[in-house]
């Protein structure tokens, strides 16, 4: 006769399910729903996800404070850096990808580098090489990024993604629509300013075999169309080219967002199948 379960035990393996569902709730998704198992979040690689965490019902929620806004000091006017449309007519920006990328990241004929307009040091290149297999586009670099795009949150996520998916990190090109970060992106704005025209050359030098947009936002960006046929996006068709593309939540509403992790991670199943 096997004797009965204590109650110190039932209590223990409880907590033991709890904790590791809690763990789970930090990681999000963890399997790409196919046969066999890929990880999202590798341990030794991906940067913990510390700030996102849903509340079990233990824990109680804290929430941040909002800093107060900054007063100007004797007078001076404080001015918040916004998004600025790259300079210069489509006959000034260079036809091949590796000269774009310098161009993109602000460096000059001595290759030092240029001063950026957001708040990084200098604009933020885009990493990988023309005709890769998936081009990853989201709105601007992360504020933690310094010289590499997606240095961040954000990237270590993406880096994840790209494993599931089977992606090595030759198989990936990452680029932003815009070289720096910024605050608050006018992004109406910089579509009416003809932005978009820079980000589909950029696409087009890259000539991926597929897209991926993080941010329907930027949409009207990558689109001939008007913005309201941008939402419905299906493919970036640039000088006689069309490459499939694929619309997606921004990588910050993926990450804080499990639901809308596991919806993407179906609609790219879909999409590659």
């Amino acid at each position: 006769m096997v004797p009965s379960e204590t109650p110190t035990h039932a209590t223990d393996a409880k907590r033991e399910i709890e904790a590791a569902l809690d763990w789970w709730r930090q990681a999000g998704l963890t399997a790409d729903f196919q046969d066999e198992h890929s990880v999202w979040l590798d341990a030794e690689t991906a940067k913990p996800v510390t700030d996102v965490t849903e509340p079990s019902a233990q824990q109680p929620v804290i929430r941040k404070k909002t800093p107060p806004p900054v007063k100007p000091v004797g007078g001076e006017r404080i001015t918040v850096a916004k998004a600025v449309p790259m300079a210069g007519s489509p006959e000034e920006w260079p036809a091949e990808l590796a000269a774009f990328q310098d161009w993109w990241a602000g460096k000059k004929d001595d290759g030092s580098d240029g001063e950026g307009s957001g708040p990084t040091p200098h604009r933020i290149p885009a990493r990988g090489t023309a005709g890769a297999n998936h081009l990853f586009l989201v709105p601007q670099p992360e504020a933690e990024d310094r010289e590499r795009l997606l240095d961040g949150p954000r990237g270590a996520m993406l880096v994840a993604m790209q494993r599931a998916m089977g992606l090595g990190e030759t198989d990936c090109y990452i680029a932003s629509a815009l070289p720096t970060h910024a605050l608050q992106p006018d992004w109406d704005e910089l579509v009416a300013s003809g932005h978009g025209a820079i980000v589909r050359h950029h696409l087009g030098l890259a000539a991926p075999e597929r897209i991926i947009v993080f941010g329907r936002r930027i949409l009207p960006l990558v689109a001939h169309e008007p913005a309201q046929d941008a939402a419905n996006l299906r493919s970036f068709n640039h000088e006689g080219r069309s490459v499939p593309l694929l619309a997606a939540p921004e990588l910050g509403s993926l990450l804080r967002s499990a639901s809308q992790r596991k919806r993407f991670w179906q609609q790219w199943l879909e999409w590659t199948d």
